[in-house]
């Protein structure tokens, strides 16, 4: 299975504060606007080679503010995706579809992922028996579809979700995606220059005596370690030893100026020494 990261999601309550605050801190463009709705808020900035999504989620837990979720590209169908989270012995959600939200107007379908991190979804894990496309895989997700139809719905949905999500995501519209990509990614290099730029790292809390442990090396086909460190495409994941199961914070590629970032983000993100060329 080809494991990319196509972004990550700082979960909280003020998401458009938090976005800004970064982007003033680092001088990264936007990926796609702030759009708000009843069931979702969302923005997303553009660091070079992933995004950086904010995030609140009505309905779930939004505090305290985290990075709580990591999306992979999906690099075949849903149901495929599913398929082959069955074969590795992976718990999983079945494909859900969700979108428009607000002045959005695409769709999405995710595949979660369980078993890899502390306090995930409280929801039916499939696994080998009813995962993939079984036909209760299939009647889940018409369920989880038809409740992602309205904002009440939706709020529902995300009231499962607790502190940490990763799952697959599939965009409908790859056309247009790929134009938001594009114009970021012009913005980032007219800003950054086009030379290389340190990779960016996720540190990933790890009890390497559980189960979890486990699931990662059957999700990235290669056994992980403490202390070690991996590719998920552009993005590296570094797993330090604990006893807890998190992600806990990112190193960008990208100079980072702490004292624009208010207390809770500083937490969060670190970078190279700052040059205020680079910060507006």
């Amino acid at each position: 299975m080809r494991i990319e990261i196509d972004h990550v999601a700082v979960i909280t309550d003020t998401p458009e504060q938090h976005l800004k605050a970064l982007q003033a801190a680092t001088g990264l463009p936007e990926l796609w606007p702030f759009t708000t709705s009843e069931a979702i808020q969302s923005g997303a900035l553009w660091e070079g080679s992933t995004g950086i999504e904010f995030t609140r989620l009505e309905g779930a837990q939004n505090q305290p503010p985290r990075i709580g979720g990591i999306a992979f590209k999906a690099h075949s169908g849903p149901w495929e995706m599913a398929q082959a989270l069955r074969a590795l012995g992976l718990p999983h959600i079945p494909p859900t579809t969700t979108g428009p939200f607000g002045e959005a107007t695409f769709f999405w379908t995710t595949v979660m992922v369980g078993g890899l991190l502390d306090n995930e979804a409280r929801t039916i894990w499939l696994g080998k028996r009813f995962g993939g496309a079984g036909w209760f895989a299939r009647w889940m997700s018409g369920m989880g579809e038809r409740l992602s139809r309205t904002p009440k719905g939706q709020i529902q949905l995300n009231s499962v979700l607790r502190d940490h999500m990763t799952f697959f995501v599939d965009y409908h519209d790859t056309t247009r995606v790929a134009e938001q990509t594009g114009l970021a990614r012009d913005a980032f290099h007219a800003i950054f220059g086009e030379g290389s730029l340190s990779r960016p790292v996720l540190a990933m809390e790890q009890d390497f005596e559980g189960l979890k442990a486990e699931n990662w090396s059957r999700l990235l086909g290669q056994t992980i370690a403490p202390n070690g460190t991996y590719s998920a495409g552009a993005v590296d994941l570094q797993f330090v030893e604990s006893a807890r199961n998190r992600i806990l914070s990112m190193e960008l590629g990208v100079p980072v100026n702490k004292d624009k970032l208010p207390e809770e983000l500083a937490k969060l993100f670190s970078g190279p020494v700052c040059p205020e060329t680079h910060i507006a």
